[in-house]
């Protein structure tokens, strides 16, 4: 049995996902007997939003916006949960929820004084974050944290408890590349993966930009292209072009502003490519190991749904927010305005495998609604906004139902 899942989750979906025979009643309803797809359940949140007492199971945890759920080398789970600032783990023995980074109330704030002053050894159970929103674990089992509205970026050494910050000082703004990363402006790191070499990738979401820490912590700009500074005021070079040739010269469009909602994702593939949710863009692009970028899903520009069993390039998607890839080269998206999870295999022909498209400002569901879901067919479920999605080791599809306030899995069967 995989050590990051829930056993009373599993034990409802054993015929399913045949991880263990002869398995007993559970509260799970039953696998739909129809054509709906394969079975969706809720793994975490209680489908009321809010704040969540620590310590409880998953399914017992109230969420506040969950923005992703990431998996360490061990399978463990790891709930990044947004409005209440704060990262959560899922123990395996114990089946409950403890705090990693964050405070245990809630609260938000910043874990560094002022710059220039460094910080280091500070005690992430303890310190208090502003809307973190991705996590990434490097080879080594240290995990990198966005700390989105903080604009700083943090290493977490699970072993000791205790994080460093490794780039930005939290002023959103920028100031240049081939500098310490520690003294680089950002503004709004929303995203970040480890690339083959084991480097530091990361989405500087209001800059417009994909940035990475060299192994000297060095910062350089890998795609898009920087503010300029015009006039003592940053222009920012946001838009849809460059597509064949080199990333650099590329112009990217993300959310951006003192209300914007994240966006921009990264993720990378087998082959060392590097996958971005152009949101604003309503595309996916993708830069191969040449550095040139090209399209991969979505027209460009024009919003929409469309496209499903045709070429991705001709799709429509809705401000697509994250990506993640298979080890058979199938590419799921979240299709966040559209309220669904598509899917481009390997032969580039997309589907939409969770979630009923719906209209792009849809309410979110009553923690009713959500609740008599459980279990139902992946092409007959509701989401609402969701922002994250996940592949744990075994291949399981994880979408984290942000508006809704829940973390769900699909059943592979």
């Amino acid at each position: 049995m995989s050590p990051g899942i829930s056993r009373s989750v599993l034990a409802g979906a054993c015929i399913w996902i045949l991880l263990a025979a002869g398995c007993g009643g559970s509260s799970n309803p039953a696998a739909p007997a129809d054509n709906s797809g394969p079975p969706v359940y809720i793994y975490a949140g209680t489908g009321a939003p809010g704040y969540g007492q620590l310590g409880l199971a998953p399914r017992d945890t109230r969420l506040y916006s969950p923005q992703d759920v990431v998996f360490s080398p061990d399978d463990a789970p790891f709930i990044v949960d947004w409005n209440n600032h704060r990262i959560l783990e899922v123990m395996a023995d114990a089946d409950t929820t403890r705090l990693i980074a964050g405070v245990a109330d809630g609260d938000f704030g910043d874990p560094c004084v002022a710059s220039p002053t460094t910080c280091t050894d500070i005690v992430a159970a303890d310190a208090k974050l502003n809307h973190p929103t991705d996590l990434a674990f490097l080879p080594d089992g240290r995990m990198v944290m966005c700390a989105w509205h903080n604009s700083e970026l943090f290493i977490i050494d699970p072993t000791t408890g205790l994080m460093n910050r490794i780039c930005g000082n939290g002023a959103r703004s920028y100031n240049g590349d081939n500098q310490p990363a520690v003294d680089a402006y950002v503004d709004l790191p929303v995203s970040v993966a480890i690339d083959p070499q084991g480097r530091v990738v990361f989405c500087d979401q209001g800059n417009m930009i994909i940035r990475r820490i060299e192994d000297d912590g060095t910062i350089v700009t890998i795609a898009g292209i920087p503010p300029v500074l015009v006039n003592n005021a940053l222009q920012y070079q946001f838009g849809f072009t460059g597509n064949e040739g080199p990333a650099t010269q590329a112009r990217l469009s993300f959310n951006r502003g003192q209300i914007a909602s994240p966006s921009g994702r990264v993720a990378y593939d087998r082959h060392g490519n590097l996958f971005i949710a152009d949101t604003q863009n309503n595309c996916i692009r993708y830069v191969d190991t040449n550095g040139i970028i090209h399209q991969f899903a979505g027209v460009g520009l024009s919003p929409g749904y469309a496209g499903d069993g045709g070429p991705a390039t001709a799709a429509l998607l809705r401000q697509p927010r994250d990506i993640a890839i298979d080890n058979n080269d199938n590419v799921y998206i979240a299709d966040t305005d559209n309220h669904v999870v598509r899917m481009v295999d390997s032969n580039g022909t997309i589907y939409t495998v969770v979630g009923v498209p719906r209209p792009e400002g849809s309410s979110p569901l009553s923690p009713s609604e959500v609740l008599a879901q459980n279990g139902k067919g992946a092409h007959s479920i509701r989401l609402t906004h969701p922002y994250g999605i996940a592949l744990d080791p075994s291949g399981r599809l994880w979408i984290v139902d942000t508006e809704d306030s829940v973390i769900l899995f699909r059943d592979r069967k």
